[in-house]
């Protein structure tokens, strides 16, 4: 006499009840974080190693930061190269070096004299330069990383289960070293 096959709902907690059983016995130090601030002058915890980690995402938003200021910036020395403006090319301190070329050279006699938004235009480009120096900072700062102690993996080994061919159910062996 065959055995009647399990149906949907009883592989479902048999597999779960497997899960929970070889997870359980499988060591996982919970009382451990996974990863603590590197304080040079502190000898290493047992069980931990240092890693040195880059942080993308101040670099990535450094990055997009000073390409937010500079890209404008740039294309508007492309695009005005007659008073000054090709100085806007240099990062961070382009926007500084024209400051002299763009403001002070008013006429109160001429009706389309820029004098009433001198102080406009150099607030303008030193907030350009801090934006564009803030950008390469962060992104520096990135790159540069941290040193972190991250904790030791134990060799580990499960076996659970799954599917195996078309309808069929088995057991996968896993493991991490």
């Amino acid at each position: 006499m065959a055995l009647p096959r399990p149906t949907a709902p009883e592989r479902i907690v048999a597999g779960v009840t497997f899960v929970l059983v070889v997870c359980a016995g499988s060591g996982a130090r919970a009382d451990t974080p996974r990863q603590l601030a590197y304080d040079p002058a502190l000898p290493i915890p047992a069980g931990y190693h240092v890693e040195h980690r880059t942080r993308y995402g101040l670099a990535i938003s450094g990055i997009a930061l000073f390409a937010a200021v500079y890209v404008p910036t740039a294309a508007a020395a492309w695009y005005d190269s007659g008073d000054g403006t090709p100085l806007y090319v240099v990062p961070v301190l382009g926007p500084l070096f024209a400051i002299p070329t763009k403001t002070g050279n008013c006429s109160p006699n001429d009706e389309y004299s820029s004098c009433d938004f001198d102080d406009f235009v150099t607030a303008f480009l030193i907030a350009d330069a801090v934006v564009q120096a803030a950008g390469v900072v962060m992104a520096l700062g990135g790159f540069a990383g941290r040193d972190l102690l991250i904790r030791d993996q134990a060799p580990r080994t499960a076996l659970l289960p799954g599917p195996i061919g078309g309808a069929g159910y088995g057991a996968w062996l896993t493991g991490r070293f």
